[in-house]
């Protein structure tokens, strides 16, 4: 947000606190030109739009005034959209059976935020509607439409098809409304919505399967949403990284994610935006009685009845004011460290028409748009909640699996990237008993692993590893023998005076060693199975074998 604007918006901090359910239709970018007539009452026909509008007699074009005539508190239930004169009349009649009060911003008017000389300045309107602009807004429209959203308005943007320029000045709705949400002086893509260039017609039910059984839009108070009509409309794409707030409501069918929608909406500030890619479905077939115009019935009849219920529960939606005072907060539901491979559930603060956003080190997470995220990746979390509300940082630490492998050094198995906090040795798949230590002499052939434990208390196992013991020839061919075996206190060596003679518990542990003898007691050990191994002066193993002592 810009620095001039912020001073703004703390001039006007409470513009919607006061103000009344109040929806002002625009009637100042010709949406009354060429074969439209989207306006909401009209009592002369005298406008004429080649670009810009002029009044003369011989004109036709509706000229639509401020306040339509007869006056709204006649309207009842039964009511129907010839109690006014305009295209989009019956629009405007379903609005005032809601309470709501409507106006027209005539040809003239001015489009202004927080202007207190304009009467008709949007600050004192909930809903901003604008069906099929034909004219650009000028830079200072586009930052006062911003303002109006960003304080808590609705903006409800109609578009049509590409070259659908009725008015002859070079511009067509869809690059219209690009302009306004691509250069002006807030944000590019604040609501992340932009219009395609294309013309197409055609029934859709293809629907948003990620939108709640309780979504406002398409599950709203004017009842559900199951497919619409398109004649001669066009697309949005939508960006969830401009707005993450962005939503599809319907698509073209046999497509999905953020391309060729039909209609969309998003929070953006305090306010809300809803998109749609064609007129037609506004059109309520009364208006202008000039012969020169043919309407046609898009709100009721095509569809189904399909466009009432769209168009009706969006302006609702967008005429519902936000939940106030929202203080976003998250809570980890279990420790936020952890080793690789475990999660941990983080909750934010929920509230009716709360809508979220995650983010990872500050940057939106795709698609992480519910009020719980599940999260298995290192790093710092928020959530922001209804757009504005940014909550307390949730810090994740990951903690790395070991991954060791086993080191056999002359039978003696070792675990590299140590040392560990712990270790278990196994062999042939079953662990090892009391073989806890650092290393471990392997007895016998088979295949062998460790499993370790880090001080960060994360455990991760080995590879296997194959181990053929040494075998029990010297460097000389001579054989070697040891006996009595079992023995009470004393093993003999035959066949030659090794270098060394160590004696191991099963547990790997040193308990005996001799150097350059035939004989070793063992008359301090107590009785049990031992490993004996026998080494040259080169240290090369020359006998590794168990024995007993009775």
């Amino acid at each position: 947000m810009f620095p001039r604007l912020i001073s703004f918006l703390l001039l006007f901090p409470s513009c919607f606190a006061f103000a009344q359910t109040k929806i002002l239709f625009d009637a100042t970018k010709a949406e009354t030109a060429g074969q439209a007539d989207w306006i909401i009452d009209a009592d002369q026909w005298n406008l004429n739009w080649n670009p810009n509008a002029y009044t003369n007699a011989s004109n036709w074009h509706s000229n639509a005034q401020k306040i339509p005539i007869p006056a709204q508190s006649g309207i009842m239930a039964t009511t129907n959209e010839n109690f006014w004169v305009g295209g989009i009349s019956a629009w405007a009649v379903d609005c005032a059976k809601k309470g709501y009060t409507v106006e027209t911003l005539p040809w003239n008017g001015q489009i202004t935020y927080g202007n207190a000389s304009n009467l008709q300045d949007l600050s004192n309107y909930k809903v901003y509607i604008v069906c099929e602009p034909n004219i650009m807004f000028s830079a200072a429209e586009k930052t006062a439409i911003m303002q109006f959203v960003q304080n808590g308005g609705g903006l409800f943007m109609v578009s049509d098809h590409t070259v659908s320029d009725r008015n002859g000045d070079g511009d067509d709705s869809p690059a219209i409304w690009n302009n306004l949400m691509t250069n002006n002086s807030v944000q590019n893509n604040p609501f992340g919505i932009t219009f395609d260039l294309q013309n197409f017609s055609g029934t859709y039910s293809n629907l948003a399967s990620s939108l709640s059984a309780s979504d406002s839009i398409l599950h709203g108070t004017m009842g559900n949403v199951t497919k619409v009509q398109w004649a001669n409309g066009t697309s949005m794409t939508l960006s969830t990284t401009n707005n993450p707030t962005v939503k599809a409501v319907v698509y073209k069918t046999g497509t999905s994610g953020n391309t060729n929608v039909l209609f969309a909406y998003a929070r953006y500030g305090n306010g809300k935006v809803c998109a749609i890619g064609d007129s037609s479905p506004c059109d309520d077939g009364t208006g202008n009685p000039s012969s020169n115009l043919t309407l046609y019935n898009g709100y009721f009849t095509d569809a189904a009845g399909n466009h009432q219920r769209l168009l009706m529960n969006a302006t609702i939606w967008l005429a519902t004011a936000n939940p106030t005072s929202v203080t976003a907060t998250i809570t980890a539901t279990g420790n936020t460290s952890f080793c690789q491979g475990g999660t941990v559930l983080l909750n934010a603060n929920t509230g009716t028409g709360y809508t979220y956003q995650w983010r990872l080190n500050g940057t939106v997470i795709p698609g992480a748009t519910n009020s719980s995220y599940t999260v298995s990746q290192a790093g710092n979390y928020t959530v922001t909640i209804n757009s504005t509300a940014n909550s307390n940082v949730i810090a994740v630490v990951v903690f790395s699996t070991p991954t060791p492998t086993v080191v056999n050094t002359s039978n003696t198995l070792s675990a590299s990237g140590g040392p560990y906090a712990a270790y278990a040795w196994y062999l042939n798949g079953t662990a090892i008993a009391g073989a806890t230590n650092a290393t471990y002499l392997a007895t016998q052939n088979g295949t062998y692993k460790v499993n370790v434990t880090t001080t960060d208390g994360c455990t991760g196992f080995s590879p296997n590893l194959n181990v053929t013991l040494v075998g029990i020839d010297d460097v000389n061919g001579n054989k070697i023998a040891i006996h009595p075996n079992p023995t009470k206190n004393l093993i003999q060596i035959d066949g030659l005076v090794p270098a060394t003679i160590m004696v191991f518990s099963l547990e790997g542990k040193l308990v005996a060693e001799v150097h350059q003898k035939n004989m070793v007691s063992l008359v301090d050990l107590p009785n049990g199975i031992y490993q004996l191994s026998i080494f040259d002066a080169n240290n090369n193993l020359l006998l590794n074998e168990k024995i007993v002592k009775e």
